[in-house]
């Protein structure tokens, strides 16, 4: 399967999600107790040379779905983003600041930090980041456990927040940009 359809079959519902908001880049999003609208910003996809680039500063590869999605999708992104309060919402690093970012993260936790994590995005308002942990590989060998880092808590408390990227950004939209992974 060539690069671009591996990508429009991992992620199929992130396109159809597109193809709703249109130019408009807003949805109205129904919770249990609000309604509020949510707006989503876009990048023109990174080139397969800068991902590369990436990888080569990082000292390891990316995950292979993460790097269909910089290279298909959009080169970064903000999903769900709360417009009114600006409380909520995902920011996934491009390739202009994901070097940048990833140092930032490593000192910001410090002894928390392990080798094996890169930090991928923010959830926004929370100062928590989006981590892949390259010691659990996803079930289809394309990708990495993706866990919601929180500075406060030991690492044992840090929430799985699915196995793969592919499988978070599906579910995410599923779950109207709700954090499913806290959900019992």
């Amino acid at each position: 399967m060539d690069p671009d359809e591996q990508s429009k079959s991992l992620f199929e519902s992130l396109h159809s999600l597109r193809n709703v908001l249109a130019d408009k880049n807003v949805i109205q999003i129904i919770h249990p107790g609000a309604v509020w609208n949510a707006s989503f910003t876009w990048h023109p996809p990174a080139s397969q040379e800068t991902v590369s680039n990436i990888e080569a500063a990082l000292g390891k590869k990316l995950p292979k779905d993460f790097a269909l999605f910089l290279v298909n999708v959009s080169d970064g992104v903000v999903l769900y983003y709360d417009i009114k309060y600006g409380q909520w919402g995902y920011r996934i690093f491009g390739s202009s600041e994901i070097i940048e970012k990833q140092a930032e993260w490593e000192k910001f936790l410090g002894d928390l930090w392990v080798e094996s994590f890169t930090a991928i995005g923010e959830i926004i308002d929370e100062n928590h980041p989006i981590i892949f942990n390259s010691k659990v590989i996803s079930p289809d060998k394309l990708s990495q456990q993706l866990i919601e880092g929180n500075p406060l808590d030991p690492i044992v408390y840090w929430k799985k927040m699915a196995i793969s990227f592919h499988e978070w950004v599906d579910h995410l939209i599923t779950a109207q940009g709700a954090k499913f992974w806290d959900w019992k």
